[in-house]
């Protein structure tokens, strides 16, 4: 089995998050898709993310009833550590074992950056990418990072033709009212309930 590792914040999960997820798994590209909520993520240490049990209970909300969507605590029972992908990734390997094989999901913005990240060339050489492209990133820089990375590190990418949704986490906060209709039904019941960004 193909699995794929979401990481994120994910503050809050919206449209884009599942969207990708669905599109991961309805391509083929992977079997199961796992969201894994950060808890320190090293380029954020300066945010404050809604807690971690609200951002399980979003995702949980938001992938009810959809097959192939799943979702981990994983990073969120190690508090004390900076969530780092390839710690993650080896740490998935041996919980699901060397019969599946692991992917890492992820976006454009993302992907841009990935060869700066802890542990790179590892990580880089040895799980494939799925990656998925929003509105905002100009074609050519995605062609010549995949260019580098497959040259240099002989990285395996898929690209997911999903659709282009232009939705932020960040704008989902900044604009709370204007933005709830970005995030599916029942996660906006549950920030609304909570009262979280607000």
């Amino acid at each position: 089995m193909k699995i794929g590792i979401f990481g994120g914040s994910f503050d809050p999960v919206h449209k884009g998050h599942i969207a990708l997820a669905r599109q991961a798994c309805e391509s083929g590209a992977v079997d199961l898709v796992v969201f894994m909520p950060a808890a320190n993520q090293p380029f954020k240490l300066d945010r404050c993310p809604a807690n971690g049990q609200d951002r399980i209970n979003m995702i949980r909300a938001a992938i009810s009833g959809i097959h192939g969507l799943e979702v981990s605590d994983y990073e969120l029972s190690n508090p004390e550590e900076v969530s780092y992908t390839i710690n993650t990734l080896k740490a998935m390997e041996k919980r699901y074992g060397p019969e599946h094989k692991i992917h890492f999901i992820l976006g454009a913005d993302s992907f841009l950056k990935i060869h700066t990240w802890m542990r790179a060339e590892e990580l880089l050489s040895k799980y494939p990418l799925i990656v998925g492209v929003r509105p905002g990133f100009p074609k050519n820089e995605l062609e010549a990072q995949e260019c580098f990375l497959r040259k240099t590190y002989g990285t395996e990418i898929i690209w997911l033709h999903n659709p282009l949704l232009d939705i932020s986490s960040t704008a989902i906060r900044d604009g709370i009212a204007e933005q709830l209709n970005t995030v599916p039904e029942k996660v906006k019941e549950y920030i609304l309930e909570q009262g979280l960004y607000y």
